[in-house]
């Protein structure tokens, strides 16, 4: 099972000054949801084939949001 991040950009890094952010994207493969956890807490996205997570909470400095598609 495969999960892409799209918005709000593809590329594996990037720098925001926000306390959140939205990531939207896709799941191939038959997900049957999508988790996301960091280090401000964990949770599911809204859809599957396309998926929205919302208002993911973001600690100061580096941080590493892990996305998961459940079968």
């Amino acid at each position: 099972m495969r999960v892409a991040v799209l918005a709000p950009t593809p590329e594996t890094e990037f720098t925001t000054l926000s306390a959140a952010i939205d990531l939207e994207g896709v799941a191939l493969g038959g997900a049957t949801a999508v988790k996301w956890s960091g280090p401000g807490g964990k949770g599911t996205a809204e859809g599957t084939t396309a998926w929205k997570a919302a208002q993911i909470p973001l600690n100061p400095g580096e941080n590493r949001i892990v996305l998961e598609g459940v079968p």
